[in-house]
């Protein structure tokens, strides 16, 4: 399994750690040893909305060799949803088994045409702007529907990420990386509703 974790300049690095981290120690817990990644990008430099760099593993190219799609928000999507080409770059991936986008993500994957036909958790202010690339915008922190798992951003990315951890390797993986990530504080149920 290969997930494309989508980086660009003016993304959110909360919501990118809050999705990268969780799903990429179902390989470094030892889970799942095939599981692979790469940082894609459409341009040379993945940089997040605070000027601190990720370099991209992969620039360019098409996205429809991963099975996973990950787009974290940020505050440059509004701009890059008229961008022609970074637009153009992202619909190959419309046919990824499975998308998720957070925040600001949802935007540029919808436009992108990653959401066609699904419902997406996305805030108030979005819903006019998504209504005509998804099936129906819900003001909810995270929606699982067909192959597209979106939240509204911030902490909401955690709960995408652990949805798709579970959904990938079942309850107990995704319990026992919750508690390497939030230690005690999980365990007692004091960070995410219904931890343990």
């Amino acid at each position: 399994m290969k997930i494309g974790f989508v980086v660009y300049q003016g993304m959110n690095l909360l919501e990118f750690a809050l999705l990268y981290d969780p799903l990429t120690r179902i390989k470094t817990m030892g889970f799942d040893e095939g599981l692979s990644w790469d940082l894609v990008s459409y341009t040379l430099l993945g940089e997040d909305d605070r000027g601190l760099e990720l370099k991209p593993t992969r620039v360019g190219g098409h996205l429809r060799e991963y099975d996973i799609l990950v787009i974290p928000g940020g505050d440059t999507a509004r701009k890059l949803c008229n961008d022609e080409g970074f637009i153009f770059w992202l619909s190959s991936g419309a046919q990824v088994p499975v998308r998720c986008a957070s925040g600001l993500g949802v935007l540029i994957a919808g436009m992108g045409g990653l959401l066609l036909g699904a419902r997406v958790a996305a805030p108030q202010n979005l819903h006019a702007a998504l209504e005509r690339v998804c099936k129906s915008p819900e003001d909810v922190p995270f929606l699982s529907d067909k192959h597209c798992l979106t939240c509204q951003g911030g902490l909401s990315a955690l709960l995408l990420s652990l949805h798709l951890v579970q959904r990938l390797q079942g309850e107990k993986i995704r319990d026992l990386i919750l508690q390497r990530i939030a230690g005690e504080y999980a365990e007692k149920g004091l960070l995410i509703p219904g931890g343990k």
